[in-house]
């Protein structure tokens, strides 16, 4: 598993440094313009039928819910590889709205719960040995967990997405001091020559403007583990859009690592570009279906801009961090109905870690790189009420 893997890299890493805390406000994911002129150009592949312009839109309501039937295969390579596929049910329930204003900007958000339930669920494994092992793993029946973004409707856990499929994320500040501290938490109140600053684990600190280098906003981002990344994409334009036309998002992530004692989690966080491209509306059962595909992409790299401030540099003499998502996949939206009825995606991550490993008895100190390459791939398909399921059971009308 995904986990698993990143266990293997975190023996390599040798700094401990500040965990990720909650932040305290959401906002939303940005839409960007036309892509930037440096970046390759992107290959799409699905057919495009020309046509009028629609819009893109989910349409929830609360005590709603769908049902998905999907299915998933990761596979790792590496020293230790495995595949591992399973089939399953998702219900994706709105427990709950809500209406913010973000800068003037009025919206409603969708609290989302999503259970997954495996029906069936096998896995191969080659260890190092050269040994294949095959085996059988247990029908889980869990809630999606996309890390710290999440609310809470009685106990359901909930993550806010708003009509145009964005998933909500909070934010908060950085204080960069002069004396190299760096602070997480809120601005309260500022003036020319004081910031009221609340820490996330202090109590309220009255900062000179001359000891500040820097205050910047940053992202809590989602977490990227296992499935997860199955959630999150894609975004829908702002505007409407006829075939052809395409937009981009930018949407904060981490693959978390944890080290030193006691664990504390490396800011690892980067954002992911989705570029997506509406193909073509047609008609089907009398309803308007809009095809969409996209393309997902992102890398963190500690000795790389902008991340190489975030360590110190004892940090970039013995270590270094890698992790690279990229990925594709197409859906389909019901426009009358503002309902996914199928989508299938595949993502590729690779995660590099080189670090010093100390001196240990008579082994002296040494350098030790790890990669570790993966791939899923995952489908999902709307069940409409009426279906009858596996375990006999009907999925019935929500109306």
């Amino acid at each position: 598993m995904i986990i698993a893997a990143m266990r293997s890299l975190i023996c390599s890493l040798l700094l401990a440094t500040c965990a990720l805390p909650l932040a305290a406000k959401e906002s939303r994911g940005t839409e960007r313009g036309k892509p930037d002129d440096k970046e390759p150009p992107v290959v799409w592949r699905e057919h495009l039928v020309a046509g009028p312009a629609v819009l893109l839109r989910m349409k929830r309501g609360a005590g709603k819910f769908q049902v998905y039937e999907g299915t998933i295969e990761r596979t790792q390579r590496g020293i230790n590889s495995y595949t591992e596929s399973g089939t399953f049910y998702i219900t994706a329930m709105c427990a709950a709205r809500r209406d913010e204003n973000i800068a003037g900007r009025n919206r409603t958000l969708d609290l989302i719960a999503f259970r997954r339930s495996f029906t069936d669920r096998k896995r191969t494994e080659k260890r190092e040995n050269g040994k294949i092992v095959e085996l059988v793993l247990e029908n889980t029946d869990e809630k999606i967990d996309l890390g710290p973004n999440a609310d809470f409707v009685g106990t359901l856990r909930c993550h806010a997405f708003d009509a145009q499929n964005c998933a909500a994320y909070r934010s908060e500040h950085l204080a960069v001091l002069k004396d190299g501290r760096q602070l997480r938490g809120q601005v309260l109140k500022q003036s020319e020559d004081k910031v009221l600053f609340l820490p996330n684990d202090a109590d309220k600190l009255e900062l000179q403007r001359a000891e500040i280098e820097s205050i910047l906003p940053v992202a809590t981002p989602h977490i990227v583990l296992g499935e997860n990344p199955h959630y999150l994409f894609p975004p829908f334009p702002e505007r409407e859009v006829a075939p052809g036309a395409t937009w981009k998002f930018r949407i904060p992530v981490i693959m978390p690592l944890q080290m030193g004692n006691p664990p504390q989690v490396l800011p690892t966080q980067f954002d992911v570009q989705v570029i997506g491209r509406l193909c073509e509306v047609r008609e089907s059962a009398g309803s308007k279906v809009a095809t969409i595909e996209y393309r997902v992409n992102g890398v963190f790299d500690s000795g790389a801009e902008p991340f190489v401030t975030r360590f110190p540099d004892s940090f970039h003499q013995n270590t270094r961090i890698v992790h690279k998502l990229t990925g594709e996949g197409v859906l389909r939206l019901d426009l009358d109905k503002g309902c996914i009825l199928d989508k299938s995606e595949v993502f590729e991550f690779a995660l590099y870690s080189s670090g010093v490993l100390p001196a240990d008895g008579n082994k002296p100190a040494r350098r030790e790189e790890k990669q570790v390459d993966l791939s899923s791939r995952f489908t999902m398909k709307w069940l409409p009420p009426g279906t009858r399921l596996k375990n006999g059971k009907v999925i019935p009308d929500d109306k």
